[in-house]
């Protein structure tokens, strides 16, 4: 089996840029067709637990590579 094309650090990183950007882009007005999917109230605890499942990702996906790479 392959690994990862991408390096778990690279792949955290994106998920939680994006997880944020998304958080702050609700401080502003967010179109109702999209709010179903993106939200649309900003809550600042919301951005401590993206970056923290962003983390356990990075940790889930090195250990994964290691294992694959045996």
């Amino acid at each position: 089996m392959r690994c990862p094309a991408r390096s778990p650090r690279v792949a955290a990183l994106v998920s939680a840029g994006l997880s944020w950007a998304i958080e702050f882009a609700q401080l502003g007005e967010i179109p109702p067709v999209l709010r179903p999917l993106l939200g649309s109230t900003f809550n600042p605890p919301d951005l401590l637990w993206y970056a923290v499942g962003a983390g356990v990702a990075w940790v889930i996906h090195t250990v994964a590579r290691a294992r694959l790479a045996r």
